[in-house]
């Protein structure tokens, strides 16, 4: 049974794993998202080992994938793989062969920095794509149970988050998922999204178990197992049933 991967992990520097999110999230939005849009029209990016990447594609007849791998920027085609030392958006974006720049569908989150050097921290990238790997096997266990999903875990660049969404016209869809952190809660947490639950007339959640006005927000140090993790995105799949 896969265990958490950051139950054992000594504490990262906060400035350091805070300056390598932001990194890795304008990457993921400006650069694997951007290319990802330019040759399938599509944003979702994948957990990769050692980091995020895009979905293999067939592009002129070859597969091509384009990756952050620890602090390098990789584009694989057909047998040939190319690597080069991330150091800011702008040349990251060159080894791919595009523009940087978010895809034009949505408004971007991240700032427009293309120049900005851009200082990942190894041992924090290995974190974040730990977090995200152990997410990926709970998620599709996830699905795995509830055979009416048809949908996979998506790594969004917007939101920067791994996540399965469950549409649901009468409840409001329901969205479980991890993430790496955010501004607002900088450490990697697991969640489930939804905004359907009653509140009081405070506009607090009736019911506690629902603790941010999105939904659910746990800290990834609460779970040993990925089953733990299931179980979190169980309980919630059935609060709204």
């Amino acid at each position: 049974m896969p265990t958490n991967p950051l139950a054992d992990v000594p504490a990262v520097d906060r400035e350091a794993f805070d300056r390598t999110r932001r990194g890795l999230h304008a990457l993921a939005e400006q650069v694997l998202a951007a290319d990802e849009y330019r040759y399938t029209g599509r944003i979702g990016l994948r957990p990769t080992p050692g980091g995020i990447g895009t979905p293999w594609a067939i592009v002129e007849g070859a597969k091509r994938c384009a990756r952050v791998e620890r602090t390098e920027i990789v584009l694989i085609v057909g047998e040939e793989r190319t690597a080069e030392p991330v150091s800011t958006v702008r040349a990251a974006a060159a080894v791919l062969g595009i523009e940087p720049g978010a895809p034009p569908v949505y408004t971007p989150a991240t700032p427009i920095e293309p120049d900005r050097v851009l200082e990942l921290d190894e041992a924090c990238v290995a974190t974040i794509a730990d977090w995200y790997e152990f997410g990926a096997v709970a998620l599709d266990r996830f699905v795995a149970v509830h055979g009416e999903l048809s949908t996979e875990p998506i790594l969004w660049p917007e939101h920067f988050d791994l996540a399965v969404t469950v549409p649901d016209e009468v409840r409001g869809e329901i969205v479980v998922g991890v993430s790496p952190g955010d501004d607002a809660d900088p450490d990697p947490y697991a969640y489930v999204g939804w905004q359907g639950f009653a509140v009081d007339a405070d506009g607090r959640p009736v019911d506690d178990w629902w603790n941010r006005p999105w939904g659910r927000w746990v800290p990834a140090s609460a779970f040993e197992t990925v089953d733990d993790l299931v179980d979190l995105f169980d309980e919630g799949f059935q609060r709204i049933r």
